[in-house]
């Protein structure tokens, strides 16, 4: 019985000391956050994205740091990285605006995004149907998750305030027909 209380007091000792650890790890990384702010206002971005990176280490499930490290990859143009950081936002965080509004943008504003995780397809503005489909690649059997939307999407060669283009759309059959997009955004 003493031995059962000796090592029920260790274990008690020893969560303490790992919440402390835990919630040092988490103040380090909001104290290298706020230095990448700085380092960002200064336009100091590749600066600023090492110092995120850092903070994530510490503290993986740190929604700010994802959100500032996607707004870094916005200022670098690296689009792809910038959404998924923001997914990794939602992720964490469902209801965080900022990133909300940014994933918002990023499917909308500039070339659509060619890949998103399979998990953040729940966040698109758009009607995004979700499948899956086995493909065997050598000889090994492989499941693939793919998404398709079923809005109609302007090309990108139109840009934003283009005029109208009319583009060859390919069917079934052969049979191709002619489509003609004009831009009208409604967000």
């Amino acid at each position: 019985m003493r031995s059962l209380l000796c090592v029920s007091i260790v274990l008690v000792v020893a969560s303490g000391a790992w919440a402390q650890v835990l919630e040092t790890d988490h103040e380090k990384a909001v104290a290298l956050v706020h230095q990448a702010r700085k380092l960002s206002a200064g336009k100091q971005y590749e600066a600023a994205e090492q110092l995120l990176k850092q903070a994530i280490a510490l503290d993986p499930k740190y929604a700010d740091a994802h959100a500032n490290l996607g707004y870094i990859y916005e200022k670098l143009g690296r689009r792809e990285q910038a959404l998924a950081e923001y997914g990794q936002v939602l992720s964490i965080e469902p209801q965080y605006q900022y990133a909300l509004r940014r994933f918002k943008v990023m499917f909308l504003e500039g070339p659509f995004p060619r890949w998103i995780k399979f998990s953040q397809v729940k966040f698109s503005p758009l009607s995004l149907v979700t499948d899956s489909c086995r493909v065997r690649v050598t000889d090994k059997e492989v499941a693939k998750h793919f998404a398709y939307t079923t809005c109609l999407l302007f090309p990108e060669e139109m840009g934003r305030h283009g005029r109208a283009l009319s583009v060859e759309i390919p069917a079934a059959g052969g049979a191709a027909g002619m489509l003609r997009f004009h831009f009208a955004p409604r967000w």
